[in-house]
């Protein structure tokens, strides 16, 4: 990713070590070597953070998007309730192509 942007802004990616709060990230991935980690990463990650993980059941441990494997492929499901708590607002298209929308819709 070094050099890349995203509307105009530089894109950064890093790991987190153990017990590493997520500080100022944007958008941050909790892969499954860290699942169990979710819910504390969720509520430390700041106001504005988009939380993303693997599997359904993430979005009831504070993701806000998470992947699932539906029929052999990637697909994702999104908790509105948990994105608007942290002050994000899920775009209508992207709402129409998820698996599974939660909470309520706008």
């Amino acid at each position: 990713m070094q050099g890349r942007r995203a509307q105009g802004r530089p894109v950064a990616v890093r790991s987190l070590a153990p017990g590493e709060a997520p500080g100022d990230a944007h958008v941050l991935f909790v892969g499954p070597d860290s699942a169990r980690r979710l819910g504390a990463l969720a509520l430390e990650a700041p106001r504005g953070t988009l939380v993303v993980a693997d599997g359904e059941e993430a979005l009831e441990h504070g993701a806000m998007i998470g992947f699932v494997a539906i029929e052999d492929r990637l697909r994702f499901a999104v908790a509105l309730d948990a994105a608007e708590q942290a002050g994000l607002r899920i775009s209508s298209r992207m709402l129409s192509v998820a698996a599974e929308v939660k909470g309520r819709r706008p």
